[in-house]
């Protein structure tokens, strides 16, 4: 009986374990975390890199400045499981000078990128909401930086 018991307490730890420990350092394979909670990702990811231009096109779109915002950092990003996938992204932006009028989709990447001082961006949350069975994506901007 005592043989049954230690068995199905091991089971028990074994099926748990990958729920309770985790590599948070944004490492490939060990983020694992409480199921459904948010997973810190690594910035410098492409899928990541590609996620943060959608949302800067997207603060471009509904920005009424007369010059394009250039991506000067990541500043963090996190996935979350909530049927499909959200991922949040801290992007800190700055002024280009590249005008709106003056730039088409052919030269757009030129503007993609700010180099100027930091002291001159703001910060902005981006919501990517993916559900890539439905070919749906959702993409919410909020100036200023989102409370956990």
């Amino acid at each position: 009986m005592l043989h049954y018991y230690l068995q199905l307490l091991s089971t028990l730890l074994f099926i748990c374990s990958p729920m309770t420990k985790g590599d948070s350092s944004g490492g490939d394979g060990g983020n694992v975390g409480m199921p459904g909670g948010r997973v810190p990702q690594d910035v410098n990811k492409e899928d990541i890199k590609e996620l943060a231009t959608k949302g800067l096109a997207k603060i471009n779109h509904q920005s009424n400045s007369a010059h394009h915002f250039g991506l000067a950092k990541i500043e963090k990003a996190e996935s979350q499981v909530v049927s499909g996938v959200l991922y949040t992204l801290t992007l800190r932006v700055g002024k280009t000078d590249c005008l709106k009028t003056q730039v088409n989709s052919d030269n757009l990447s030129e503007c993609n990128k700010y180099t100027g001082d930091l002291d001159n961006t703001e910060i902005y949350t981006v919501e990517i909401w993916l559900q890539p069975w439905k070919n749906f994506e959702q993409v919410t901007i909020t100036k200023g930086q989102k409370e956990e």
